[in-house]
C-alpha cells in the first residue's frame, strides 16, 4: 500500500524490538525522531482513539504536542491508525543516524507527490520539538532545484534543530537538505508507488 511506511517501521529499533512494537506505539511515545510520524503526516493519517467518554478522530498533524506529549487523554487508548492516500501516490522515507542499525534518527524525513494535484509534500522529524508537516509545494515544470528551494524555504521558516549528543544543529541542516535532494529527485523522478 505505501513503500515509505514500510522502510519507515523498518528503520525503527531492532529486529527484535520491532517483533514486540507496534506503529501505535511508535507514535505514543511521543518522540521528535519517530521514524513513522512524517510518513503518517505526509499521507494525512488520523489517529483513532477511545476513553469512557467515547470514540474520537485527531488528525496526525494535531496529534503530538510537544517532545513525549500527544493529544491523548489521561485514560484514552489508540484503537486505530487510519490512511486512505490518492491512487498514484507516490512516496519516500529517508533517515540518517551516526550508526548502522538502531539507532535514533539525526534527521528523518517523508515525502509524497500526487501526479493529479502536482502537489509534494515534506514531513521532517528530529529538527523540531514535534515532527513537522510543511504545507504543500506545487510542482510546475521539471525544475526540480526550485522545488528543492521552495521545501528548504519552508524549513527553515518551519524548524529549530537543536545541536545534542547524536548531532549539531549545522549537520543536521546539511542532512536535511541532501535528504530533501534524493527525496524530491526520488519523487519527481517516478518513485515508489
Amino acid at each position: 500500500l505505501c513503500p515509505a511506511l514500510c522502510t519507515a517501521a523498518e528503520a525503527i529499533g531492532t529486529a527484535t524490538l520491532r517483533n514486540r512494537a507496534t506503529l501505535v506505539g511508535n507514535l505514543c511515545n511521543a518522540s521528535p525522531a519517530a521514524d513513522t510520524a512524517p510518513v503518517l503526516l505526509v499521507l494525512d493519517a488520523t489517529v483513532c482513539s477511545t476513553d469512557r467518554e467515547g470514540f474520537r478522530r485527531t488528525p496526525m498533524a494535531n496529534f503530538f504536542q510537544g517532545v513525549r506529549r500527544t493529544t491523548l487523554g489521561r485514560e484514552e487508548i489508540v484503537t486505530s491508525v487510519t490512511l486512505s492516500p490518492p491512487e498514484g501516490l507516490r512516496t519516500v522515507f529517508h533517515k540518517q543516524q551516526r550508526i548502522r542499525g538502531h539507532d535514533l534518527a539525526v534527521v528523518n524525513l517523508a515525502g509524497s507527490y500526487s501526479p493529479q494535484s502536482r502537489q509534494i509534500r515534506v514531513a521532517i522529524g528530529s529538527c523540531a520539538p514535534i515532527p513537522v508537516l510543511l504545507p504543500p509545494v506545487e510542482v510546475h515544470g521539471a525544475d526540480r532545484a526550485k522545488v528543492v528551494g521552495k521545501v528548504l524555504e519552508l524549513a527553515r521558516r518551519a524548524l529549530s534543530p537543536i545541536s545534542d549528543v547524536r548531532a549539531t544543529s549545522s549537520y543536521r541542516w546539511a542532512v536535511l537538505e541532501a535528504l530533501l535532494h534524493r527525496a524530491i529527485e526520488e519523487l519527481l523522478g517516478g518513485g515508489r508507488r
